[in-house]
């Protein structure tokens, strides 16, 4: 189990001496071995509590190091009510208030049941400060955490009869809210029922001193569980009655609702990020079919829908006019320096408005490189194709540049250069469109599939290039000539024209792709007249079953099952792209509102009726859901 159990040791000679007074000096059965065990395990336990008591009568913030207790806290109801009941009042009220510290000293072990001397010198090896590096990813500092853990509802009666305080703080300033967000990311059906248990039950004042703590990283309960992309705890802490939901009035079986969304932007950031892994973990739960989650994603892509449309027709019309323009004044000297300024022109703002959202986007993008540091990349990618609108618009300025400035024609090195920045520039240009390609409700998730495909297509080709380059160094070895070393005659076939015999190591790659695709048939040179062709053919049927027949029928038997299951989250995979699209739009949308030219432009852009309402600074989203008993 992920909880570090570590429990006072109890010398072997003192239990050998209480199983001979209980048995009257005769060797015990396995039942009583393990009940003569388990009241030893108690006893420890309870003078290990009244000593750390003892110890620490006069401190605030008491402390206690982990112990069998603490295990019996999330596994073992009874030994914790035992425990209780040989403890006074103030002794109770210690051990379920006082911090747990892990610690691991040598003098400690899982359990008495071993009594072989090999257990115990093993126990000095296992017991070091690497066991705590190497141990389980789940601590809990708090008392609460651990029945929380285990999911023990009936002593927290117990507990909270001890005086155990909810609102109490770890080392690294988590509440009982955070250690059960947590335990949602382990158990998520465990942590909802726990949350449920123990947030619910507290007052609405309650309620908010722990949902809205902030640990030492400045993260409340709800922003881990966005960070970490737990739907079942986003929803549940949304939904908290007097935090952040607050039912206005019912109307026959509806009831109208406000969620508090005030600096909650990250949310749908985090949510428009997901891998694929979280993905469908959000499928499972039906995270985009519930409020305010539904509702949130849709009045964002409703908000800057205008936006949106605008700044496609845009772009797709400076693409337009600007394949146009050079198409029809090439070679046209001076019409095509004309053409070179309006197009450095005209970049340079779109290159400066796409540099403005980049800015207005800050908070986003830093969510996306602490993701992509992490390794977790996002499924839809779909601000990768914003960048390639960044480049397009720079390399525009770049090219336009040098044919004004005529540097291409001072060396091949620039020429070849300036070539290449011709062509990427139409690549760059055409992958930018895409951008837009995302929003389409029925082929948007398309351009997903494809990436997912090219993936999976490029690890293939890593494979079968080696195999490719594998059997064409065997055809052309099998073409080389072979020397006596006492004559120095050639003993291969003489007739060998010269162009096979100065066929390069490249060529025999070329020739080997052809004939294992199937797109030409074997070369008569490639067989015939070859004193090995019997070999040749052998080599030959070989790379045909390997790379014509195995690799490529696998490779379209993944790509088949990889798109079926893609396809099952197709709304989903839609979902994020458009969300993530009308994010960096609204952004940039927000920022012109601010400037007193663009105001009345931006302000045009957004829609008349908006389900999003502020009020003294806080913004308030407005659901209609169903009544619930």
């Amino acid at each position: 189990m992920p909880v570090n159990v570590i429990h006072p040791r109890v010398p072997q000679d003192t239990k050998q001496k209480k199983m001979h007074e209980f048995n009257g000096g005769r060797q015990a059965n396995l039942s009583e071995y393990r009940f003569i065990t388990s009241t030893i395990k108690l006893e420890s336990t309870v003078r290990f509590i009244q000593g750390a008591f003892s110890e620490q009568t006069d401190r605030v913030h008491p402390t206690i190091e982990v112990c069998a207790f603490h295990t019996a806290l999330a596994f073992n109801a009874q030994f914790v009510q035992d425990v209780i009941k040989r403890l006074d009042a103030k002794e109770a009220q210690f051990i379920a208030t006082a911090s747990v510290v892990k610690k691991v000293r040598s003098k400690q072990h899982f359990s008495w049941d071993y009594g072989e001397e090999s257990f115990h010198n093993l126990e000095e090896k296992v017991f070091t400060k690497n066991y705590i590096k190497q141990g389980a990813e789940l601590f809990f500092e708090i008392p609460l955490g651990f029945v929380a853990f285990g999911g023990n509802f009936e002593l927290l009666p117990l507990l909270y009869q001890c005086g155990v305080n909810v609102d109490h703080v770890d080392t690294e300033g988590n509440n009982i809210a955070h250690c059960i967000v947590d335990i949602s990311e382990w158990n998520a059906e465990r942590a909802t029922a726990m949350y449920e248990a123990i947030i619910y039950k507290e007052d609405v004042e309650t309620r908010k001193r722990l949902l809205l703590h902030l640990n030492h990283n400045g993260m409340t309960p709800l922003d881990i569980a966005s960070n970490r992309h737990l739907p079942e705890m986003t929803h549940l802490i949304l939904n908290t009655i007097g935090v952040f939901k607050f039912p206005l009035r019912e109307h026959a079986l509806d009831v109208h609702m406000l969620y508090d969304i005030t600096g909650k932007e990250s949310v749908l950031h985090e949510i428009s990020l997901a891998t694929e892994k979280e993905l469908k973990r959000f499928d499972e739960f039906r995270l985009f079919e519930r409020e305010p989650i539904k509702s949130w994603i849709n009045e964002t892509i409703n908000s800057s829908h205008k936006a949106v449309l605008y700044w496609m027709v845009i772009w797709l019309a400076s693409m337009s006019f600007y394949i146009i323009c050079v198409s029809l004044v090439e070679g046209e000297h001076a019409s095509k320096n004309l053409v070179d300024i309006f197009a450095i022109f005209t970049s340079f703002v779109l290159l400066t408005e796409e540099l403005i959202c980049l800015y207005t986007n800050s908070s986003y993008l830093k969510i996306l490189w602490r993701r992509l540091r992490k390794g977790n990349i996002p499924f839809s990618f779909a601000w990768g194709y914003k960048f390639f609108q960044i480049e397009f618009a720079l390399i525009v300025i770049i090219h336009h540049s040098i044919a004004m400035s005529h540097m291409y024609c001072k060396n091949w090195f620039l020429e070849y250069g300036y070539v290449f920045v011709q062509v990427w520039l139409i690549v760059s240009g055409f992958i930018g469109i895409m951008f837009f390609t995302q929003l389409n409700k029925s082929m948007g998730h398309y351009l997903t599939i494809i990436e997912k495909m090219l993936t999976i297509s490029t690890t293939f080709f890593l494979i079968g290039m080696l195999i490719l380059f594998a059997f064409a160094m065997t055809f052309y070895t099998l073409k080389l000539p072979v020397y006596c070393p006492e004559t120095m005659e050639n003993i291969s076939n003489n007739s060998r024209s010269v162009h096979q015999e100065s066929e390069s190591y490249l060529e025999s790659v070329y020739y080997t792709l052809l004939l294992s695709l199937a797109i030409v048939a074997p070369k008569d040179w490639y067989f015939e007249d070859h004193e090995y062709s019997g070999l040749a053919i052998l080599y030959y049927i070989a790379c045909l079953i390997i790379i014509t027949i195995t690799m490529m029928n696998l490779l379209i038997a993944i790509m088949n099952e990889r798109v079926i299951d893609l396809c099952n989250h197709k709304d989903s995979i839609l979902t994020i792209q458009r969300l993530a699209i009308h994010i960096a739009i609204r952004e940039e949308q927000n920022v012109f509102e601010q400037f007193p030219l663009s105001r009345p432009w931006a302000r045009l852009l957004r829609p008349r009726e908006s389900n999003i309402h502020i009020e003294k600074g806080r913004s308030f989203l407005h659901t209609l859901e169903l009544y619930k008993a």
